[in-house]
Formats: C-alpha cells, sequence, structure tokens
C-alpha cells in the first residue's frame, strides 16, 4: 500500500472552442518511488464556480518510470502533453510527448493517448518538452519544443501530423538560437 500520495505541476488552459477549462496534473505516489499518473479534469462551462462540474480521467505516464514536470498546449485539435523521464530512484531516463485528440477529451467522452516514448536519441532531443500552443482555427499540425538536451544554443522542435487522428511525429528539428548555458551560481551572503 501506498503511503502517501499528492499531486504537484498543474497546467490549466482554456479551449475558446468548446468554452471550457482543461487542466493536468501529476500525481506523486510515495514521494516518487512507482510510477505516476497525468490526472487531467474538464469543466463543464466557461466560468468556474462552486457549482462547475469537472470531469475527471488519467493515465499512466509510461510503466516503471515517474513522469515529472509535465507541460500543456492545447490547439484546435489535440492536448499536447510532454515530460522528464525518471527512474523509481530517481535518475534522469528520457523525455516522453503524449497527444490527445481535442475534441474527444474537451466532450468528456472516450479518448486515445499517443504516446511518443524516448525523444532523446543519443542524448539528442527536446528537454522538457513543451506542449506548443497554436490559436489558429485553421492548423493542421501541432509541436512539441525544448533545449536541446546534449547542446546549447539549440531548440528542438517535434512535428505532430494528424493530430486530431492517429498522430505521427516527426524527428528532431534543430533551431539555432543565442548562445546558452548553465545557469550561473547565485552568491549567497
Amino acid at each position: 500500500p501506498l503511503g502517501s500520495n499528492f499531486t504537484s505541476d498543474a497546467r490549466i488552459r482554456y479551449d475558446k472552442l468548446s468554452a471550457r477549462w482543461l487542466m493536468v496534473i501529476i500525481d506523486v505516489p510515495s514521494g516518487g518511488t512507482v510510477a505516476n499518473r497525468v490526472l487531467l479534469a474538464v469543466s463543464n462551462s466557461s466560468t468556474i464556480t462552486g457549482g462547475t462540474t469537472w470531469t475527471f480521467s488519467q493515465f499512466l505516464g509510461e510503466a516503471g518510470l515517474f513522469l515529472d514536470y509535465e507541460t500543456l498546449g492545447l490547439d484546435v485539435n489535440a492536448a499536447y502533453i510532454g515530460g522528464n523521464m525518471f527512474t523509481l530512484a530517481g535518475s534522469f531516463s528520457n523525455t516522453n510527448a503524449y497527444v490527445i485528440n481535442r475534441a474527444n477529451l474537451m466532450a468528456g467522452g472516450a479518448y486515445t493517448v499517443y504516446a511518443f516514448i524516448g525523444l532523446l536519441a543519443a542524448g539528442v532531443g527536446p528537454f522538457t518538452p513543451q506542449g506548443v500552443d497554436n490559436y489558429d482555427y485553421s492548423a493542421t499540425e501541432g509541436y512539441f519544443i525544448g533545449v536541446d538536451n546534449a547542446t546549447f544554443g539549440t531548440l528542438m522542435m517535434r512535428r505532430i501530423s494528424t493530430p486530431a487522428g492517429v498522430p505521427t511525429m516527426s524527428g528532431n528539428i534543430s533551431i539555432a538560437v543565442s548562445t546558452t548555458q548553465f545557469p550561473r551560481t547565485v552568491r549567497s551572503e
């Protein structure tokens, strides 16, 4: 039995098309020592009050790993959830991305979670992949983006084709940016 379970890292988006709110959060069972879930909640209206009804659902990030620092992006086609994956001992393992048909999710019905496991090939790829918000109602593809896990001065993007159907993911698309580096140490006084 689990000794404790709490939630962490909430992300919230308003869906203009359905006039509903979407929230994602992870659970942290037994302090991160067992695989965890991504929890989702969809409101029944655009205004959140004490009378708001929520439809709850969940999915397991990846068996045997702990999903942390989840992100959320939303567009006309899908919800895009990215995350960093850790072993149950707490070591970084890889990054994953998940795509869910927006219409099915926001309607509160059954939906399929399409998992793209292991975005870092030989250490190269998006670290903490961010699902991208896109407010273009004619969009036909979605995106994940993150800093490159292997090099400074590079963002890595992944394109999602047919996100409202059976999505597929591109390989890494490099985007050069100004030189980046690890954060500087702050001196304590």
